[in-house]
């Protein structure tokens, strides 16, 4: 027959041994994604009218960085006009941009600047849904 002692130390080693195992297979935290190089993008659109007849409730698209990739992070985006963001389930964005009127012979210019956060190394992306 087992006694009270033997039985303690069993329970208690099975105690430390489980202790233990969970602490070893418990998920460690992914490292917090790193994009120490800054940097600036601007490019731009012109957009005319050759027409002799005005322009009127015309849209157009330009793409725009990725929200997030495994080498960069959009930091800030801004345009010369106002636009509308339309993101599909991979983080590629576009910016919508509505022309309400370009007279007849007209010119319009679109400027968009992207400030980038870079990074040598591949990080983790984090979820699209946030």
């Amino acid at each position: 027959m087992l006694s009270i002692r033997r039985i303690a130390l069993v329970v208690s080693v099975f105690t430390i041994f489980s202790v233990g195992a969970y602490l070893v297979l418990l998920p460690q935290p992914a490292p917090q994604a790193e994009y120490p190089i800054e940097r600036t993008i601007k490019y731009s659109l012109t957009v005319k009218n050759p027409t002799n007849q005005p322009l009127q409730n015309t849209a157009f698209w330009l793409h725009a960085p990725l929200k997030q990739g495994v080498y960069q992070v959009l930091d800030a985006l801004t345009s010369s006009h106002s636009y509308q963001v339309e993101a599909d389930r991979s983080g590629n964005q576009r910016l919508k941009y509505n022309v309400d009127l370009l007279p007849p012979y007209g010119t319009k210019i679109y400027e968009v600047t992207a400030k980038l956060k870079l990074s040598a190394e591949p990080n983790t992306i984090a979820d699209l849904d946030d």
